[in-house]
C-alpha cells in the first residue's frame, strides 16, 4: 500500500509544482522567480522528508515517488494543448496516453498488487 501512496503523492506534488511553473509568464521579476524555485524544493523536500520518516522500511516504494512526479509534471502540462491540431499537440497527447497505459500496466501487473499486501 506505501507504493501506491507514494505514486499518489507524488502525482500530486508534481501537478501542483509544474502547474506553478507553468502560470510564470514573467521570468524577469525576482518574486516570479522565487516562487518557482521554491515550489522546486518543496518538491524534494517531500521526497527528504519521506525518506526520514520511512528510512529502510519503504523499500521499492521510495520509487514510486518520482515516477509520480514526472506522471503529475506530463499531467499538468496538457494546459499547452490548445484548440489547433499541431505536431506538437498530438505527439503530447500520445505521449501522455502511453504513459497512463504503462502506469495502468505497472498498477495491474501481479508483481504491483503483491507489494499492495504487503505492511
Amino acid at each position: 500500500m506505501q507504493s501506491l501512496g507514494m505514486l499518489a503523492l507524488g502525482t500530486f506534488i508534481g501537478w501542483v509544482v509544474s502547474y506553478g511553473l507553468l502560470q510564470v509568464t514573467n521570468w524577469a521579476n525576482p518574486g516570479n522567480v522565487f516562487s518557482a524555485v521554491i515550489s522546486a524544493a518543496v518538491a524534494g523536500g517531500v521526497f527528504t522528508f519521506i525518506q526520514f520518516l520511512g528510512g529502510p522500511s519503504l523499500g521499492v516504494a521510495l520509487f514510486m515517488y518520482p515516477l509520480g512526479l514526472s506522471y503529475g509534471a506530463l499531467c499538468a502540462a496538457l494546459i499547452w494543448v490548445g484548440q489547433e491540431r499541431t505536431p506538437i499537440m498530438i505527439l503530447h497527447i500520445l505521449g501522455f496516453v502511453v504513459a497512463s497505459a504503462l502506469l495502468l500496466a505497472l498498477l495491474l501487473s501481479s508483481d504491483f498488487r503483491a507489494l499492495l499486501g504487503q505492511t
